[in-house]
């Protein structure tokens, strides 16, 4: 396994080597150069620019046909052509490199031939793109290159040769450009999903190896502790070494082991150690609890000093859970940047489950730990109600020593949860399953409640401190909002007027400064082009200055009281700079903000710019452009996005902004300056925030905590069932495949299981199929909704504009240039102003596709899109003279709905190209699929969790029916049966009915049956009789013959003859005795009085009797536990075991050294007794009979010793067995029931 997890090591770094990586990059390059050049050849350029209407455009790379700097084909629209390309093609003619605004690309140029000798030039434009590089970084843009996304970003394109830079050559291995690699391999590389999965398995080996060890030497040693230390001594120090190991650089690169998704200490400084520590930990603590048992009373130890000791422990454990198990989990949920908003799925990531798994496994160290305390606080008190108070006395010791007099309410439930624990321990204990035990497809029910209190425990641990968290970045982000923020506004400004000193249009104006329109004209040029993003949730006033600072065209109210206050607080002329004026007007405004205007940042002062900002009261949606964020901590934005504000000044709206319609007047108060939160509702939260300002921001979060609960806890079951049943197949099936045949050998497909797998597959299966058709028809209803809100907004767009150039008559098909352009129109701010009120952005195309207007600058200047339309929809409009045409488009990695429709004019004549994208269309779509899939999630998991639970309960009872017929059948006598009543009418009841009936058919044969033994009895036991009573008598008869032929013959030694006679008969006289007496015991049983018996004791003195009067056998006595006990008549006892000692004694020759071993053992609550000679054995063909009345292998005897003692035994609930081997000798085993000690 080390030797595959470093070949597959080795193989994934190789493909991060530099040289690799630019390999990548030449074959890519090479590709499309090759696509280009073969296109160029083929005539294909040519044969484009003849049938533009018509000719298949390239795929495989960007292209432009330009004629006059003018594109008129293109098949992108996300690349814009910069300048030198567009007036001087012929310059690329060779091809090289450059670098646009969103990344680097290598552009060629190739003369196009018309046809017609007087045409204008035209050139075919090839781009292929090398690398993107996005002015900003988020979940939509990412910048990296085209070929290989894992080359690092900070690697240097450059059209020179520099050292250490590696060329890519083109197809005339020719260099094109150098690939700088400012970091090693080690430094970048980062290993693939295949990589990690080899390195777990290769981890989970050496675990499984490891502990196997430690198993194995604590049972050779018979010594568990002795394992436990073993494991100690490995995981100890891999604790320590945490702190300096370096991981191999594809692992120790991964975000897992990054500091800036989790930084919980100095000694741990990543989410993967932190993991791995706490695994650790848990591998220790549950073999603790599995494998070392903790004795109630350890001997030789002074019980008071006992009890002190356990409870040292205890209150040492209880101290390390309450002091780092909860900070453990507040640090990883409140000070990472993992997600546990679960109130989205699109939210989460894997990062989001490693950490649920985390805090998963630090609740099982805090159970397992509590169980140590069970274990411990059993040798002080017995009772579980003692237990309990005396754990919650020391609970509370613990809390205060530790938190001191400031009891949270966190504190509270962890109290309650460590009760609770605690009782479930006590009752049900670990659900630890044992080594030797087999498993099936049935499920415990002990088993299944502390999974789902797991499961449940996780959960609260997670929504508790998230929360926490939510509420602290609600007073951040309220801190955020504070109209107050002098120094970025004045940043802000100064950005502004930096690139106002370099626009030619707004220069212009200072040269005539008294055409009212013209200064209109600029004030909406500067609103429309460089007051975006910060400035939007400010109401912006422009007013121009002349040289001597005095109001160009009018002087109203708002200049003189500005003019005026500025000197007075500045104590001179205010010349430049940001001014507080809230206290102005009736505090409506908050800044004034007066630069000089100064062209190119020349030393000539062309006049003054001033800038009055107050609150804008209006009503606004939230941004629909949130992609243009960067979003330093993603975490924090998920929830910034679904905030509303409003801020308050003197209980009066400022400004508001969000989704939520705020009153004007605030009837919340504040009762100090601290801020306060105000829980409404499961679905709105409400923070009251006081600001420096003495105003108050009122924040409200959408959300529904019965929701985010329900679907974290899915996440949470979910999770778990994956992790512990991958745990155990690859443990089983990878490790252990030895283990798979035994079980596999011993495993059936019980009535529980067919039950439990019957009811969770149909639940699944139907869930599955529910749940796709549902999410297909929400899609679909979502586009269609979707389709006729922007059909809504488009007919509202068109009939403004249309009716905004028949007012204005703009004449759209002569503006060819884009607003980019120095050339600015009014059209362009209505259209801005226009799509901030519909709240959604526009953009107007000429008939050619060339972008003549946008409400979204940014997006075109950021280089995020090109000014030209997208072909296929130019294409579509012409050719198919369509009224309309949705689709989805994309910027980066965000998709969104856009629509398009011609803007015609009152002739019906196509004039421009009107489209409405929705960006935030996408992000609604994952928000709408987001609460159907969290919905789904829920009810499924609720559902399939109380189907297993309901399978359990249904099988049980079921199996519960079965038990109780196989109860009755193991009872089942010849007479007096005991019916069952069942009280349904049910399957069960038609079997029930079917035992009771047969069990009146068994009682009948039975009577029968019995009289029909006793005859046969009769018969047999009169003609045993007979033949034992004609056996004495025969020589008795033959003696008295004798006798009387002695007497008629007057022999002489009569008397002699006659005593000897007379001996004979008194000889047979009492072996007829002998046979009456051992019928009359057979017969009949004497009555048995079970009583407690030292089995060691009574074995003794047998063993000691019969070794008395047998001299050449060794009987010997072997026993581990003197002090066990049997229940039975002591009489009975000493008949069945003298009786098999003499069996023993018997079996061995005479001529033999004869060996007879009796030992004992322990064995489910009974005493197994057993007798070892090494005599004859038992020969095969006899061994069926030996329990039979009447046979016997001895030459003299009744045959009635074996079936006499076998039937004492039974009568004590015990029962008797033997193994034999014919020349070896015999083992005769007695089980008996087990007594209780004195």
């Amino acid at each position: 396994m080390l030797i595959i997890s470093m070949e597959v090591y080795h193989l994934d770094k190789s493909n991060f080597t530099p040289k690799s990586m630019v390999e990548d990059v030449q074959n890519d390059f090479q590709f499309k150069e090759r696509a280009v050049y073969n296109n160029y050849k083929s005539g294909l350029f040519d044969v484009i620019l003849k049938d533009r209407q018509h000719a298949i455009l390239p795929s495989d790379y960007s292209f432009f046909i330009i004629s006059d700097s003018i594109a008129v084909l293109w098949n992108t629209n996300t690349i814009n052509l910069p300048d030198d390309l567009r007036f001087n093609p012929g310059q690329f003619r060779a091809g090289k490199i450059a670098a646009l605004k969103n990344g680097f690309y290598y552009i060629q140029s190739w003369p196009v031939k018309t046809g017609h000798p007087d045409s204008a030039d035209y050139f075919a434009v090839s781009i292929i793109p090398i690398a993107s590089q996005f002015p900003l970084e988020n979940q939509y843009f990412k910048s990296g290159f085209v070929a290989n996304e894992n080359i690092p970003r900070g690697t240097e394109i450059s059209d020179t040769p520099v050292t250490g830079a590696i060329p890519v050559f083109n197809l005339n291995n020719k260099p094109v450009f150098y690939l700088n690699f400012e970091q090693t391999t080690d430094e970048f590389f980062v290993a693939n999903g295949w990589t990690w999965f080899v390195a777990i398995l290769l981890c989970l080996f050496v675990v499984f190896w490891l502990h196997e060890l430690c198993y194995g030497i604590g049972v050779k040693t018979q010594n568990p502790m002795l394992g436990f230390c073993a494991l100690l001594i490995v995981v100890v120090p891999v604790s320590f070494l945490l702190k300096y190991i370096e991981y191999p650089g594809g692992f120790q690169n991964s975000t897992i082991f990054s500091p800036e998704l989790y930084y919980p200490s100095e000694g741990i400084k990543s989410l993967g150690n932190f993991l791995i520590s706490m695994l650790l930990q848990s591998w220790l603590f549950i073999y603790l609890v599995s494998y070392v048992p903790l004795k109630e009373n350890i001997s030789g130890l002074n019980k008071t000093i006992e009890k002190t000791l356990r409870l040292c422990f205890a209150v040492l454990i209880l101290v390390f859970l309450y002091k780092y198990s909860i900070s453990d989990i507040s640090n990883l949920i409140i000070d990472s940047k993992i997600s546990f908003e679960t109130g989205n799925f699109f939210n989460l990531n894997f990062y989001t489950f490693v950490g649920i798994f985390t805090i998963a496994v630090i609740t099982i160290n805090f159970l397992v730990l509590l169980a140590i305390i069970n274990k411990l606080l059993q040798g002080v008190v017995k009772q579980w109600y003692w237990k309990m108070l005396l754990l919650a006395g020391i609970a509370l010791i613990v809390m205060y020593c530790l938190f001191g007099k400031e009891f949270k309410s966190l504190y509270v439930a962890v109290l309650i949860m460590t009760l609770l624990a605690f009782l479930l321990l006590s009752r049900f204990g670990l659900p630890l399953k044992k080594r030797k035990s087999y498993y099936d497809l049935s499920i415990a029910t002990s088993t299944y409640v502390w999974f789902a209190i797991l499961c449940s425990w996780v959960t609260i641990e997670i929504f508790y401190f998230n929360y926490s968290k939510e509420l602290e970045l609600r007073k951040l982000f309220a801190r955020k909002q504070e109209q107050k923020d002098d120094g970025n506004t004045a940043f802000k400004f100064i950005g502004v007027m930096d690139d106002l000193q370099k626009d030619s249009l707004v220069c212009s104006y200072f040269a005539d400064m008294q055409n009212k329109d013209k200064k209109d004209n600029v004030s909406n040029y500067i609103n429309y082009v460089y007051l975006t993003d910060f400035f939007k949730k400010f109401n912006i006033d422009i007013y121009f200055y002349d040289k001597n600072r005095n109001p160009v065209l009018r002087k109203d109210t708002i200049d003189a009281i500005i003019n005026r206050y500025s000197d007075s607080v500045s104590q001179t002329k205010f010349k430049d700079g940001l001014l507080d004026v809230e206290s102005l007007a009736g505090g409506d405004f908050i800044y004034w903000y007066l630069s000089p205007y100064k062209f190119n940042n020349s030393d000539d002062t062309l006049g003054y710019i001033g800038f009055v900002i107050s609150a804008d009261k209006r009503y606004k949606r939230g941004d629909l452009r949130s992609f243009f964020d960067v979003n330093s901590n993603p975490t924090d934005r998920q929830y910034y996005d679904h905030y509303s504000y409003a801020i308050y000044h003197d209980k009066n709206l400022w400004t508001q902004y969000g989704d939520v319609v705020f009153p004007y007047h605030l009837s919340d108060t504040l009762n100090s300056n601290n801020a306060r939160f105000i829980e409404g509702n499961q679905y709105n939260s409400v923070l009251l925030f006081p600001s420096a300002r003495k105003e108050i921001i009122k924040v409200v979060y959408q959300r529904n905590i019965f929701t985010n609960i329900v679907s974290l806890f899915s996440y949470v079951l979910a999770l778990l069932l994956l992790v512990s049943g991958s745990v155990f197949l690859i443990r089983y099936f990878i490790f252990y495949p030895g283990r798979i045949r035994s079980i596999y050998r011993n495993f059936t497909f019980t009535i529980r299981s067919k039950i439990n797998i019957t009811i969770l597959v149909t639940v699944f299966l139907s869930l599955f199929i529910v749940g796709f058709i549902t999410l297909s028809f929400l899609s679909n209803r979502y586009d269609d909704a979707q389709k006729k809100n922007l059909q809504g907004l488009l007919n509202s767009y068109s009939y403004y504009i249309r009716h905004y150039i028949e007012d204005n008559a703009v004449n759209l098909s002569k503006m060819k240039k884009p607003v980019l352009a120095p050339t600015y129109s009014d059209f362009s701010y209505s259209m801005n102003q226009l799509a901030q009120e519909q709240g959604a952005d526009v953009n107007i195309y000429n008939i050619n596709g060339r972008l003549i207007a946008s409400s979204q600058l940014d997006l075109y200047k950021k280089g995020l899109l090109s000014r030209y339309m997208d072909r296929s929809v130019l294409l579509s409009m012409e050719q198919h003279n369509s009224n309309e045409l949705l689709r989805t488009e994309n910027i980066g990695k965000l998709h969104y709905q856009s629509i398009y429709a011609p803007l015609r004019d009152k002739n019906n004549q196509v004039v421009a190209y009107i489209n409405i994208p929705y960006y935030a269309s996408g992000k609604d779509f994952e928000n709408e699929i987001s609460n159907v899939i969290i919905t789904l999630i829920n009810v499924y998991t609720l559902v399939f969790f109380l189907s297993g639970l309901c399978a359990i309960f249904i099988s049980n009872s079921i199996v519960r029916s079965f038990r109780l017929l196989i109860d009755q059948f193991r009872n089942i006598r010849l007479r007096h049966n005991e019916y069952i009543q069942w009280p349904y009418r049910d399957e069960i009841a038609l079997l029930v009915n079917e035992y009771n009936s047969m069990m009146r058919k068994v009682e009948t044969m039975a009577t029968r049956l019995a009289r029909t033994e006793r005859e046969a009895a009769w018969r047999d036991i009169a003609r045993q009789v007979a033949h034992e009573i004609k056996n004495p008598l025969t020589p008795m008869k033959l003696n008295i013959q004798y006798l009387q032929q002695a007497i008629s013959a007057n022999r002489p030694d009569i008397d002699k003859l006659a005593a000897k006679v007379a001996g004979v008969l008194i000889e047979q006289i009492e072996n007829l005795n002998i046979i009456a007496s051992e019928f009359s015991n057979f017969a009949k049983m004497p009555d048995a009085f079970a009583e407690n018996i030292s089995l060691h004791e009574a074995l003794q003195t047998l063993v000691d009797l019969f070794q008395k009067n047998n001299d050449n056998i060794r009987l010997e006595l072997t026993s581990t536990d003197k002090s066990l006990m049997v229940y039975i008549d002591k009489s009975y006892f000493i008949r069945i075991f003298t009786n098999l000692l003499q069996n023993a004694i018997q079996s061995i020759d005479e001529d033999k050294q004869g060996y007879i071993k009796v030992s004992y053992e322990q064995n489910d609550g009974n005493i197994v007794i057993i007798i070892e000679d090494n005599g004859g054995g038992i020969p095969k063909e006899l061994q069926d009979k030996l329990f039979q009345p009447y046979f016997t292998t001895k030459s003299s005897g009744t045959g009635l010793g074996l079936p006499m003692t076998k039937n004492l035994i039974e009568n004590s609930d015990g029962a008797i067995w033997f193994i034999t081997k014919e020349d070896e000798g015999s083992q005769f085993f007695v089980r008996l029931p087990k007594g209780e000690p004195d």
